[in-house]
């Protein structure tokens, strides 16, 4: 018998730019505040989770050419209420003219290293899509697909 589930959560953050250096930005984030996971008539909440990170950006540009390929370098600290430990993050993106985005990045608890993911992201005017692939063992695989408004 095939069983889905469905839910509505909001995820929320904050970003100050400009954090002690112009390069830097620190940010924090609560994430999966709402409802329930519904399966046929069973639910089950997801856990909260608290979240705060720091980042530091530089650019490289060739002028004859034109091209600007910015870098951001960040780390972020993962709580999520139900859970003793929390996890480090630890990633690079490469920004190539503000249009086209490459990233690559581990999290890990106890500062240790254990999964590496890859992503992609493409902005158009004030719309960005990002694609990130987070692999594991087969059920555990993740392909996540988000779309966000810029203001």
């Amino acid at each position: 018998e095939d069983v889905t589930g469905k839910i509505l959560i909001l995820d929320i953050g904050m970003q100050w730019r400009k954090f002690i250096l112009d390069e830097m930005s620190l940010g924090f984030s609560v994430k999966n505040v709402g409802g329930k996971l519904r399966y046929v008539e069973v639910g089950d909440s997801l856990p909260v989770t608290y979240a705060a990170g720091i980042n530091y950006s530089f650019r490289i540009s060739n002028k004859e050419r034109e091209e600007v390929i910015n870098f951001t370098i960040n780390s972020d600290i993962e709580k999520q209420e139900e859970r003793a430990e929390s996890v480090y993050k630890l990633g690079i993106e490469m920004g190539i003219k503000e249009a086209v985005f490459i990233r690559l990045g581990g999290y890990g608890y106890k500062f240790k290293l254990e999964n590496l993911n890859f992503g992609l992201g493409v902005k158009v005017f004030n719309i960005q899509i990002d694609y990130a692939y987070s692999p594991g063992r087969l059920e555990y695989t993740k392909h996540i697909v988000t779309l966000t408004g810029l203001f």
